[in-house]
């Protein structure tokens, strides 16, 4: 066994397949929730929710083995997650999801800043993400690659996207 390897002692004999095999079952699980309300096939004829269910079936046997792989496999044992990368990840989308066109819910308003805005924050959280990231690249980068976008989806291909918050307007 190499160094990274659980020892195979227990009844795991790989923790980290244990836990990503686990991982993804309540991601399928969760997959399979919300595409529950698509119609699925009816006859010969496709629905919008056969794929979907289809995946997450292929994905949830996939992970079961992998789950199951855990004791029957020696693998490498469970290390420390690093959290950054993760984090920042899901903190871009989150805030370009949000905040591309704005929702309100009542008591929370959540402006819509446009393309421009949105796209421009987004791709500095996402490359803060970098252990090595540096803020005049990020800046630079940021700004060349939200242009493209505003200038592919806005007026190349006339996508219906608010380039800017209706403030600016």
């Amino acid at each position: 066994m190499s160094n990274g390897e659980s020892n195979g002692t227990g009844l795991v004999k790989s923790p980290q397949n244990l836990v990503g095999g686990l991982a993804l079952l309540i991601f399928a699980g969760i997959c399979y929730w919300a595409v529950a309300d698509l119609r699925g096939m009816k006859g010969s004829s496709f629905g919008p929710g056969t794929v979907p269910r289809l995946y997450v079936a292929i994905l949830a046997i996939f992970s079961l083995l992998l789950t199951l792989s855990a004791f029957t496999t020696h693998g490498p044992k469970l290390e420390r997650m690093p959290w950054r990368a993760p984090f920042f990840i899901m903190a871009a989308v989150t805030f370009f999801g949000l905040t591309i066109r704005g929702f309100d819910l009542g008591i929370v308003k959540v402006p819509g800043l446009g393309l421009a805005i949105s796209g421009f924050v987004t791709v500095m959280l996402a490359g803060a993400a970098m252990e090595d990231f540096r803020l005049g690249e990020g800046l630079l980068f940021a700004l060349a690659i939200t242009t493209f976008c505003v200038l592919l989806f806005s007026v190349a291909l006339g996508q219906p996207i608010p380039v800017y918050p209706p403030f600016l307007r």
